[in-house]
């Protein structure tokens, strides 16, 4: 079974190779030829869980010793909020500048993975570092409701910028004109 974006969409869940590019793919590695980083803050070195702040590779998610970013402890506490807001780790973003791609909450893409179950990347606050490497991937069923944290990420189709409209309209009615001379 495979999911089809509705026709004319401008604002969608990503498709699962929409999420991992936006994840992974540099276009500026191997000298402008591209390549794909192992993990979601523009690294191939193993990330560390980590207080939110500007310290690069760092994430929101359960590190090797198994205490939980936001409060540096081995355990876990159901009064505490374990989400961070949105950019909270600021040098680590993706190559195309996007945040919270690993750690913080799973995110639904649109791979049906297995029957009803549908695809999830990223990893959340509470599971392990090896969830949001480029070689995980998991499946869920969307009606199961789970404590430890899905969510899921807005993409849109970019609308061209002023400037580029511009160019086009004057290159245009150069054309026009140059056809007109023409004859």
């Amino acid at each position: 079974m495979a999911v089809t974006r509705e026709a004319g969409a401008t604002i969608f869940i990503p498709s699962e190779n929409e999420w991992y590019k936006a994840a992974y793919y540099d276009p500026t590695l191997n000298s402008g030829v591209g390549g794909y980083y192992q993990y979601p803050f523009s690294s191939d070195a193993e990330p560390t869980s980590a207080p939110a702040g500007s310290t690069p590779n760092t994430g929101n998610f359960q590190g090797r010793g198994g205490t939980y970013a936001v409060t540096g402890s081995w355990f876990y506490d159901s009064s505490q909020n374990y989400l961070t807001d949105v950019g909270a780790y600021t040098a680590s973003a993706s190559p195309y500048g996007v945040f919270d791609m690993g750690g913080e909450v799973w995110q639904w893409d649109e791979a049906v993975i297995f029957g009803s179950g549908r695809g999830v990347r990223g990893g959340a606050w509470g599971t392990a570092l090896s969830d949001f490497g480029s070689t995980s991937r998991s499946g869920f069923t969307p009606s199961v409701e789970l404590n430890f944290g899905f969510g899921f990420r807005v993409a849109s189709v970019t609308e061209p910028s002023t400037a580029v409209l511009a160019a086009l309209g004057v290159a245009s009615l150069i054309a026009c004109g140059w056809r007109r001379r023409k004859r």
